[in-house]
């Protein structure tokens, strides 16, 4: 009697008769498939010509060694009919192939009918295109949880150019399995008209036709949304388009890898929460587009190279991007425009000449609170900042940061600070009512964004002395000064320190005075008030201000 199942799964056989895990063996295993199943009792034979075959019949596909049944009784013909909407077979499989549905993948036939009949045919299961050029003449769209797989991909990544180069065209820059797409309109991959819940594509290339406006793979559409997603080890290549978002939620898009399209990737539309891990993009005209309503989608390891426009350009709101790589991009590695909010730029690098980073990061006016951290690879890469609230972390050149924004904050490790600051002197600041001798004063301060961190220490020396009321012209225009500012008298003989105040002015003069132990009113520093001061005495102001 030959076995009969009704559905895709066959819990009840032995694993290695379970026809789940007989599925997707090539023809030349077909007789070993058969001889075992024998050993069971299992009429589960290669296919043949000529032969009466009862419906529910199994056997071994000629085309893709898989297992498929028969959909009525019926005598075969000269050759296979495959599993189609005209075909005698049904599939068994989990993983469809292809083949099954006529596919040929020879680079000449169109395989795009072929293709849609075995995702309509088979809802949520994984549509399998083996190693070979598969030609398609219309698009393909894949319905819930389907995922369309190939057989790996490899080229040679310095054998294809722009949009348009033809050595796209030329099969031998290709292994694994290949998608040719000739449509100069539409799209080659639709993933969704329905909502998609898992399911994506993995492992193969896709090459579109080099001209006209086609997308290579479209995700999501403006009424449903696609969640969970995954893209895994894909290429895309020669489309106006490479892929396109639109409200598509908890993504994961893995080794997905872009060149030679006008735009490599447009995350147009309400595209949140998804993650990007190594992204690869080159010789397109812009790589990353992120739309105003695109939000918290995190980009790990990230290249952008030798595009004729932008590398990233952003604009919605909450993007990250850790560790990416810049290289030659002619209209700038990182644009941020008007309107985007809390976008991070993590450790970046660039590569390349000077010339080509001279606009390496532009922070358009209009955006807001940018963060760019560890951003210290290359002093040649120009940061342009005309944002509100941007953060810059890192060890800047010389002329690398171009501010004009409002309420930078730089932290520049190069330059940090101690107690007294070692970072920026305040140049010959004038005392007033403090003959200097043989003691010192040193101004200094940090500069964090526009804030700045004031110190001053005044030490006497045996020849200093102390005439009035001491006041420290330190040069600085300030606004919102800290004031009363914090100051301290120390006694160096006995180590009693005392407690004074200052006020600063906007034309940064601090003017020091002494707390009343009694009242604590501010009163005129003296040389004997609060104590007698002498050699290796010192007095100490710290305040912060803003400046213009």
């Amino acid at each position: 009697m030959p076995y009969t199942k009704s559905g895709p799964f066959n819990l009840g056989l032995p694993p290695a008769l379970n026809p789940d895990h007989l599925n997707n063996m090539e023809t030349q295993y077909s007789s070993a498939m058969s001889d075992t199943a024998a050993l069971y009792g299992l009429d589960v034979r290669p296919w043949a010509p000529s032969t009466q075959y009862t419906a529910g019949q199994m056997v071994i596909s000629p085309f893709s060694g898989a297992i498929v049944k028969a959909k009525t009784t019926h005598t075969s013909g000269s050759t296979f009919s495959g599993c189609g909407t005209s075909g005698n077979w049904t599939s068994t499989a989990t993983n469809i192939d292809v083949r099954d549905y006529g596919a040929k993948l020879d680079g000449a036939t169109d395989d795009s009918g072929a293709v849609q009949a075995a995702a309509n045919a088979n809802p949520g299961r994984v549509i399998t295109v083996p190693a070979g050029v598969s030609v398609w003449a219309s698009g393909v769209t894949l319905g819930h949880g389907q995922t369309l797989r190939g057989a790996g991909q490899q080229d040679w990544r310095d054998r294809t150019g722009a949009f348009g180069d033809s050595n796209y065209a030329n099969n031998a820059n290709y292994n694994g399995t290949v998608i040719r797409f000739s449509g100069t309109t539409g799209t080659a991959i639709t993933i969704l008209d329905t909502e998609v819940n898992s399911g994506g594509v993995e492992d193969f290339t896709l090459i579109g036709p080099g001209s006209g406006t086609s997308t290579g793979i479209a995700v999501g559409s403006s009424s449903m949304s696609v969640v969970n997603l995954k893209v895994s080890r894909v290429k895309v290549a020669n489309f106006y388009l490479g892929v396109w978002t639109q409200n598509v939620n908890e993504a994961t898009f893995t080794a997905l890898m872009i060149r030679g399209c006008s735009t490599g990737i447009n995350l147009d539309t309400a595209t949140n929460n998804n993650a990007f891990t190594m992204l690869d993009i080159e010789r397109c005209g812009n790589g990353v587009i992120i739309g105003s309503t695109s939000w918290a989608n995190s980009f790990y390891s990230l290249i952008a190279q030798s595009c004729s426009g932008i590398g990233v350009q952003v604009s919605g709101q909450l993007n990250a991007f850790y560790n990416p790589y810049f290289e030659a991009n002619t209209g700038g590695c990182f644009n941020v425009l008007s309107g985007a909010r809390g976008t991070v730029l993590d450790a970046p690098m660039y590569g390349g000449s000077s010339g080509a980073l001279a606009n390496a990061v532009t922070i358009a006016s209009g955006a807001l609170y940018t963060a760019l951290r560890s951003h210290s690879s290359n002093p040649a890469a120009i940061i342009t900042n005309a944002g509100t609230g941007t953060r810059v972390d890192g060890a800047m050149g010389t002329g690398q940061l171009v501010d004009s924004g409002t309420g930078t904050i730089l932290i520049d490790s190069a330059t940090a600070g101690s107690a007294f600051g070692t970072s920026l002197a305040i140049s010959n600041p004038t005392v007033t009512g403090f003959t200097v001798g043989n003691g010192s004063v040193l101004a200094k301060y940090n500069k964090v964004g526009k804030r700045l961190f004031c110190e001053i220490k005044i030490t006497l020396g045996s020849t200093s002395a102390i005439t009035g009321a001491i006041s420290v012209a330190t040069g600085l225009t300030l606004f919102n000064a800290r004031i009363p500012a914090n100051a301290i008298m120390v006694n160096s003989t006995s180590g009693a320190t005392y407690q004074g105040m200052a006020h600063v002015t906007s034309a940064g003069l601090v003017t020091i005075g002494v707390m009343s132990l009694t009242d604590r009113s501010i009163q005129a520093l003296s040389s004997t008030v609060p104590f007698a001061m002498s050699t290796n005495d010192w007095i100490a102001v710290s305040f912060t201000a803003d400046t213009p």
